[in-house]
């Protein structure tokens, strides 16, 4: 029998209720039958269970008629003091079955005022009731031999024909006189020799047998195994085939097999019935293992592609083999991997780059390396020791870096990682450290090297023909006391204030005191101040808890913040997400330099923790996105003074500012150089630039949030919640300009602040005066319906989308588990979004596709206005039209003025195609009648030098470029093929296939087409 299987050899059939009062019905016997059926067989019988004859079967019918005590066993309708009356209390009522008074279980047969187990429960149900009285389920109550008869000589002791509970009280005799004679007969009634002849006499013996064996879990009999007996002393002792046999009084039993060598087990729920034999199946003992293995202590900080020793230790056996495999993380090389001292060489950088996932690369850039978790190169090795038929196995854990932030402020023991931008592949850096530190460089020849400060101090880090950088470590202190006494606003501005009602000022303390969230011990390293198990002395969380001997709370559960908090001030001192989580230890020579030491807008500061796996995954979807595009910022973010707004992270900082202000106007030069932004540190559109990291005014602590007074493409938002952040960028931008001291730009009307207009029917041709699309991100003009011509004003157009919640960020944020590609921080929209509102089957491909088609039918149209207009000249008598050729092969033009047309075509093309790749402007391709030869001059794709001539029938052009002798443009900006140039890439740019806006951006398309085929 295995461990708590319980056995039941005796059942009762139906329980008496006995506590209902006399004259109430008590509970049922079998399922459906009368509470008084004493056969059992179901039905109320009349001649023998209704005594009272008032047609039902119930408690009732123990007694008399109404009036007349309940406890009349002989029916005479008297409540006869001597032999009915059995407590004395002057009434013969259903307590008189009970031995003692009230208060007792009803079948205390021994009269002690207890239920006894052994003697008196023999249904097992824990209690001692008139239920105990049956047999056999199915039987007659008072069946004591358990026949499956009435015994009328043994049994029906009173002769009514029927055995029941009446058959154990004969008028003045004790209970078990079993021959009525009135007298307690020693020699044939008091079995159990008691003196007192009771209902245990009738059973014969108050003992069972018990018998069963002991096995190993292999099957194998365990010879001089102990079986202990509870509740009691016995014990039983197995043989050599394993089996053992022991006699114990009735009742209800656990037993415990314990052998040397071999763990406990234990069988619960053996009933004992007097005079029976219980049979327990076998009861199983797992050996116990007597191996011993141990893989060794943790390493940490190793470096990657680091050769590591291991060392495995074992025991219990006389001879032991080794084997070390890998379990976890990047692939790692084994050496000696069938010895106890094997060595391992981690995996390189790049390999835990490629484990972690798309997204994960080193850039083409010289700076500080953060390590997120998910790539920091941590691999898990197992030891299995084996012998004499057994195997034990430990693992230990080897990490090639701990996760750091991207501040140049770093705790003492924390590696440190640098980058190096691509060379010849030789690189030489140095490390210079401070006095007393004995800190050495790790892969100084590498892209990739390290090192681990060990003092307090600073440390000069340089490359060999490029930059040096200086990191300085320190300690932790905590915020109470340090920055809250300056950053409080005076003298420094009041970051404190905003901070603390942001989720990581409290993240330690709400999640601790919060029994229903999944907080652990090991969530504690990101949630408190410079946790590092690889770091110790550096006065971290970790270095105080243990000295202070704090312990994470066995339970989540409210008031575990505040008990910390008195119990251990120092150490929770240390607890929740502070400054030092992000600008390095205030405790260093770094606290209050005014180098920018101590912030940074690389993702990395927020990778460190949020990019950990399962739920925390964030990182490593933004940098799947165009978000995390650094080429495309070091091209745009760095000197363009409209670019560096939305293409790098210092920029669109001090963007989100003014755009708060009500100003959208690019930055100047000026300011541009101001923000100190180089290909060096500009950093893409990062967490921080998003979030601001210390205020919590507006949800995800966005830095906009519903509305905006102005965006750079004319129009302000307004109600659209989190998507105001996507719209600061992602509109035309082409909207705003910034008038010259002197007022010599037309369009912006006369000198002051910065003038906005939108691209519709009002805007007059003055401020249309170059032939170009709009920006490439132009979702939100789609959205808002805005800046189209042909459609008239605009503004009154917004998309039906606009009344899901948050806008942009409903849609293309929405949920989503880490690994599907799409949504949450990817922002790529599921292929189920759109069935996710309207229903099963709706994915807006015919819409999609219909636009595509519309498109598609743009470019023949606009080539034949083109080929119409230069046919018309030369109809009318030119001799020639000029251009500035450009030549698609390499990127060379024809001259390096964009304003001088230097090649001269002699006669109206024979063909024309649209051609839109030249400086994103619209260009077109002719071909002509006879080959063209023309030289190409300046400096073409990717910085190559231009040279040769091309000689082509086909000649390709800027359509600005195209005039006539005299230097008039044939497509002027503010014409019909401007205008449709600019309508065709605002719903190209778009990228959504009209879904953003799909009537509005059909109509755009539609009466584009009518302006260019109209007469």
């Amino acid at each position: 029998m295995s461990a708590k299987q319980k056995i039941w050899i005796v059942a009762a059939t139906a329980a008496i209720g006995l506590g209902a009062g006399c004259g109430e019905t008590g509970p049922a016997g079998p399922a459906g039958a009368p509470a008084w059926d004493l056969n059992a067989n179901g039905t109320c019988d009349p001649a023998t269970e209704d005594t009272n004859g008032d047609g039902v079967c119930d408690m009732t019918d123990i007694a008399p008629p109404p009036g007349v005590s309940c406890w009349d066993l002989d029916e005479s309708g008297d409540c006869d003091l001597a032999t009915e009356d059995s407590n004395d209390d002057g009434a013969c009522d259903v307590l008189d079955c009970r031995g003692g008074g009230n208060g007792f279980s009803c079948w205390d047969l021994d009269e002690s005022g207890d239920c006894d187990t052994a003697t008196e429960d023999r249904n097992g149900d824990d209690a001692c009731t008139t239920a105990d009285c049956y047999g056999m389920p199915g039987i007659t109550c008072w069946d004591l031999d358990e026949s499956g008869d009435c015994d009328a000589a043994a049994e029906d002791i009173n002769g009514d024909g029927d055995c029941t509970i009446a058959d154990c009280m004969i008028p003045g005799t004790a209970c078990w006189d079993a021959d009525a004679n009135g007298a307690c007969d020693a020699a044939t009634e008091d079995v159990d020799g008691d003196g007192d002849c009771t209902i245990v006499d009738c059973v014969g013996t108050s003992e069972g047998t018990v018998e069963g064996s002991v096995t190993s879990d292999a099957g194998v009999a365990i010879d001089g195994a102990t079986v202990a007996f509870f509740p009691g002393t016995a014990t039983a002792t197995t043989d050599a085939a394993g089996e053992y046999t022991i006699e114990l009084p009735i009742g209800v039993y656990s037993a415990t097999a314990t052998a040397t060598g071999y763990t406990d087990a234990s069988a619960d729920n053996i009933s004992v019935v007097a005079g029976g034999t219980t049979t327990l199946d076998a009861i199983e003992l797992v050996a116990v293992n007597p191996l011993t293995a141990s893989a060794g202590a943790d390493q940490r900080q190793v470096g990657y592609g680091a050769t590591v020793s291991l060392t495995g230790t074992g025991s219990g056996a006389a001879t032991l083999t080794y084997s070390w495999s890998q379990t976890a993380g990047p692939a790692a090389t084994i050496t000696g991997g069938t010895t106890a001292t094997p060595t391992i060489t981690m995996p390189t950088i790049d390999a835990a780059l490629t484990a972690a996932g798309d997204g994960y690369a080193l850039h083409d850039r010289t700076m500080l390396l953060p390590i997120a978790p998910r790539f920091q190169g941590s691999v898990t090795m197992r030891l299995t020791v084996s012998g004499d038929g057994f195997t034990k196995t430990d693992d230990v854990v080897i990490t090639a870096a701990e996760p750091v932030g991207s501040v140049l402020n770093v705790g003492v023991g924390m590696n440190v990682f640098f980058l190096a931008a691509i060379g010849t592949g030789t690189y030489s850096w140095t490390l210079t450290p401070p006095s007393g530190s004995a800190a050495t460089l790790r892969d100084g020849a590498t892209r990739t090297p390290s090192f681990i400060p060990d003092v307090a101090g600073s440390y000069t880090m340089a490359l060999s023909g490029g930059p040096s950088f200086t990191v300085v470590a320190g300690n932790w202190e905590g915020t109470a006391s340090s920055c809250s006494g300056c950053h409080d606003g005076s003298p420094a501005p009041d970051m404190m204030t905003p901070f603390a009602a942001t989720n990581h000022a409290t993240a330690f303390q709400r999640k601790i005191d919060d029994a229903a969230g999944h907080f652990g011990g090991n969530c504690v390293s990101c949630h408190s101040v410079g946790y590092s198990a690889a770091a110790s002395g550096n006065n971290g969380f970790d270095d105080v808890a243990a000295t202070a001997g704090w312990t994470f709370p066995s339970a989540l559960a409210a008031g575990n913040w505040d008990a910390m908090l008195a119990a251990y001030p120092a150490v929770a001192r240390l607890a929740g997400i502070q400054c030092e989580n992000c600008h390095g230890p205030n405790d260093s020579d770094a606290h209050m330099a005014a180098d920018g030491s101590r912030m940074s807008m690389n993702a990395g500061m927020c990778a460190q923790c949020h990019d950990s796996g399962t739920h925390h995954f964030r990182p490593a979807e933004w940098a799947t996105s165009g978000h995390g595009n650094l080429e495309l910022a070091i091209e745009e973010g760095v000197t363009s003074t409209s670019c560096v707004r939305c293409h790098g992270a210092q920029g669109y900082l001090s963007y989100s500012e003014r755009l708060a202000a009500g100003n959208a106007a690019p930055f100047t030069s000026t300011e541009v150089t101001a923000l100190g932004i180089t290909a060096d540190n500009v950093e893409p559109i990062t967490c921080q630039a998003c979030h601001d990291p210390h205020d919590a005014a507006n949800p995800n602590q966005l830095r906009t949030y519903d509305n905006v007074a102005m965006l750079p493409g004319g129009f302000g938002v307004a109600g659209v919640g989190k998507g105001a952040t996507c719209m600061t960028c992602h509109n035309s931008r082409n909207g705003v300009c910034v008038p010259t001291s002197t007022g010599t730009a037309p369009w912006c009307g006369t000198t002051g602040p910065a003038v906005y207009w939108l691209h519709d029917d009002t805007t007059p041709a003055s401020r249309l005066t170059s032939i170009g699309g709009p920006h490439r991100s132009a979702q939100s003009d789609v959205f808002m319906g805005v800046n189209a011509f042909f459609v008239g004003p605009g503004g009154f157009d917004v998309s039906p989308h606009a009344a899901i919640a948050d806008t942009c960020v409903g849609c293309h944020m929405a949920e989503s588990e880490f690994g599907e590609g799409y949504g949450d921080h990817t922002w790529a929209p599921g292929e189920e979004l759109c069935a996710s509102c309207h229903g099963e089957g709706v994915d807006g491909a015919a819409i999609q596709a219909t636009v595509a088609a519309r498109l598609a039918g743009m470019g023949p149209a606009m080539a034949a206005v083109v080929t119409g207009d230069v046919t018309d000249l030369f109809t009318g008598g030119a001799t020639a039209v000029n251009v500035r050729a450009y030549d698609e092969a390499t990127g060379c033009y024809s001259h390096t003025s964009s304003s001088t047309s230097n090649v001269s075509l002699a006669s109206a093309p024979t063909s024309v195609r649209k051609f839109d790749a030249i400086a994103r402007a619209l260009g077109f391709c002719f071909t002509m009648p006879a080959a063209v030869t023309w030289t190409r001059v300046g400096t073409g794709t990717g910085g190559a030098a231009c040279s040769g001539t091309v000689t082509s029938t086909e000649v390709c052009f800027n359509a600005a470029s195209l005039k006539t002798t005299t230097g008039t443009a044939i497509v002027p900006a503010s014409g019909v093929l401007s205008k449709a140039f600019w309508n065709i890439n605002l719903i190209t740019y778009d990228g959504s296939g009209g879904l953003h806006n799909p009537v509005w951006a059909l109509d755009v398309l539609k009466a584009t087409y009518e302006a260019l085929i109209a007469p």
